[in-house]
């Protein structure tokens, strides 16, 4: 059965929609905010990696970094892009969820640096790339307990 498509006008615009429009419009809310807070995050976590490799090698200085980002990652994530209460069993959850984010992230890594030769600098941007919609979905999942808006 098709839904039935509303017209509506606004200021002598037509705008057109399907019943349930307002869940898709809270979700790109949602990823809107994913990819900000996201952003923030990312630029801390490359700065603590990249200050870190100065003194050790790349894996050591992911995995600090990505702890650190983790919970920088928590906390806003929580508060400013999926508005839940800041709680540690969801802490502990997020940190279980993000252990598997790590290793795929390791595991793109060592791809990169130690297989395809890409130099450890910039094959932090391909791990990131390849993490974004992995960690949206786990994240929100985790934090609301849903994919549904």
């Amino acid at each position: 059965m098709m839904r039935r498509l509303i017209i509506e006008q606004k200021d002598g615009k037509d705008f057109f929609f399907f019943p349930g429009w307002y869940k898709v419009r809270a979700m790109k809310k949602e990823v809107i905010s994913f990819l900000i807070v996201g952003g923030i995050n990312t630029v801390i976590h490359w700065l603590v990696y990249w200050g870190c490799l100065s003194f050790m090698t790349h894996q050591p200085a992911f995995a600090i970094a990505f702890a650190v980002g983790t919970l920088i990652s928590w906390a806003l994530n929580s508060k400013r892009t999926f508005d839940v209460d800041l709680n540690a069993k969801k802490l502990v959850l997020y940190f279980i969820f993000y252990g598997f984010s790590y290793l795929l992230g390791r595991s793109v890594l060592y791809l990169c640096v130690d297989l395809a030769e890409i130099n450890k600098y910039p094959a932090i941007l391909i791990v990131t790339l390849v993490g974004i919609p992995v960690n949206f979905i786990g994240s929100r999942l985790v934090l609301k307990g849903s994919l549904r808006t």
